[in-house]
């Protein structure tokens, strides 16, 4: 197997150690008076928030590419009786096509568990099969979802942040007032926000409209504490959704990763004609291959990024 594939292996896999501990050594009545608790418990990770916003668009998995098409028609209809009825110049409408590609990669990992570690499995109760299996499902999916974010230059693949296609107003750029002053008030906040969603209204003449919007945590924390109107309380955050029909969603991949390490927020349609998550085979563990008296299985994702079919209906800005 290709040694530079990640690898997720239990404590025992490969182990030589014969470390040996009399029956009167303090380590061994250390462990007596030792409570463990059966329940598995697993560090803190970060939200798959693609998974969650983007729709997934599943296509086969022998595809190496996926192609989609985009048409724009052209034609302007006349009123006949504008010539009394002497009508030989009637228009003609055409449609114009251009094709886009976007291609497929493998992302993948291996897990390597041993005879000792099935028997121990049985013995304690304890899968650790499956729990390193889960960890190499979580793996694949973490590369997956940081690829519909930030893209992969490497292979080639689109993410949110880096389409060249999202560009002049919408294209990153700084907010007009400072968030984090105790000087700016509630309504000066509002207003960036709604001249973020207006710079959509405008590039698109008013045909596309955002639905949601991508904060990172600490902008979302302001949206969603600061007190917009004193009469009834409502938040900032609960007068600008209800206001535009729109949700704030607080997005952990969009900590301080804007131009200078800042924070910020994309506004966006997630409606799947307009941006949509490209995947050709979610997730396959393949046969384990025995390897002496361990066993190495391969984990399989194919994965084509995020397809950005309106670059116009995102815009991006960041704190300053």
């Amino acid at each position: 197997m290709n040694n530079n594939i990640p690898r997720f292996t239990s404590p025992s896999y490969g182990s030589t150690s014969t470390t040996r501990i009399d029956a009167n050594a303090s380590v061994f009545f250390a462990n007596m008076l030792t409570m463990y608790d059966p329940k598995i418990f697993e560090t803190i990770k970060t939200p798959l928030t693609a998974f969650d916003i983007f729709k997934v668009k599943q296509i086969a998995p022998h595809d190496k590419i996926y192609t989609y098409n985009m048409y724009e028609g052209f034609g302007k209809s006349k009123y006949a009786s504008a010539k009394n009825g002497k009508n030989n110049d009637m228009p003609y409408v055409s449609v114009n096509g251009q094709q886009f590609s976007s291609k497929i990669d493998d992302v993948y990992c291996a897990v390597a568990f041993s005879r000792a570690d099935m028997a121990a499995s049985q013995a304690t109760q304890f899968d650790v099969i499956t729990a390193l299996q889960r960890q190499a499902w979580r793996s694949n999916y973490e590369a997956m979802n940081r690829t519909c974010f930030f893209g992969n230059k490497e292979v080639g693949l689109g993410g949110l942040l880096n389409n060249p296609f999202v560009k002049g107003a919408n294209a990153e750029s700084p907010v007009a007032n400072n968030w984090s002053l105790s000087t700016t008030t509630a309504q000066m906040i509002y207003d960036d926000l709604l001249n973020s969603y207006n710079t959509i209204l405008d590039s698109t003449r008013g045909n596309l409209m955002p639905n949601i919007a991508l904060c990172s945590p600490a902008t979302y924390n302001i949206l969603s504490k600061k007190i917009f109107n004193t009469f009834n309380g409502l938040t900032l955050k609960e007068q600008f959704e209800g206001d535009n029909s729109i949700t704030l969603k607080s997005c952990p991949e969009l900590r301080q990763v804007f131009t200078g390490g800042k924070d910020g927020f994309v506004l966006l349609n997630n409606d799947s004609d307009y941006i949509e998550h490209i995947v050709s085979e979610l997730f396959t563990i393949l046969l384990p291959e025995a390897k002496g008296l361990e066993f190495e299985s391969l984990c399989v994702s194919r994965h084509g990024g995020l397809v950005i079919r309106q670059p116009m209906s995102i815009c991006i800005r960041r704190m300053v």
